[in-house]
């Protein structure tokens, strides 16, 4: 798993430097070496932290589990993965409106009804794949893996927890600024 999260990072770091170096000319900025480095230093252990907790799940199921229960996990998690997925390309979409709000008139309650309308969505995709991914499980797989239903609920929730989290955090840090 490191070595293809290492391999994937360095494609695509690869492809962005190509793309981006069309608009840029990079250089080095010696005044900046000290700033940016204690930004990013404190950063490799919450990136340790978020990649422990994405495959700490698996590790445990390898560790005290056979290939089984590591398949059934696996195949439920590919549909608790699917919010996750929705819910980091809503972020990154969302994040520029909310940033934006937040220093309007009315922020609290123009970012109450942004959060409210995220949450809602959320919860509606959490309960259609709790509801719905059952039964796709048991039309897409071989009846070994019709186990993997079990896990769907559990899973999603945590998706959900995981989706939930990052708006909260955005309006419990910008709907109260001061000056606004």
């Amino acid at each position: 798993v490191v070595i293809a999260q290492l391999a994937t990072s360095v494609v695509f770091g690869g492809i962005a430097l190509l793309v981006l170096g069309a608009y840029s000319r990079p250089h080095f900025v010696r005044g900046l070496t000290v700033p940016l480095l204690k930004f990013g230093i404190p950063l490799l252990p919450s990136f340790a932290c978020v990649w422990i907790d994405a495959a700490a799940g698996r590790f445990g199921l390898e560790a005290y589990s056979d290939l089984s229960a590591v398949g059934l996990f696996l195949l439920a998690s590919q549909f608790a993965g699917i919010m996750g997925l929705m819910a980091s390309s809503v972020q990154n979409a969302l994040l520029p409106q909310f940033l934006r709000e937040a220093t309007g008139r009315d922020a609290s309650t123009n970012l109450g009804t942004m959060v409210t309308r995220f949450l809602g969505l959320f919860t509606l995709l959490a309960i259609a794949l709790m509801l719905f991914a059952p039964s796709m499980i048991v039309v897409i797989s071989a009846p070994t893996y019709h186990g993997a239903a079990l896990y769907v609920g559990p899973l999603s929730l945590a998706a959900f927890a995981y989706a939930a989290r990052m708006p909260i955090s955005w309006s419990l840090t910008h709907s109260n600024r001061p000056g606004t």
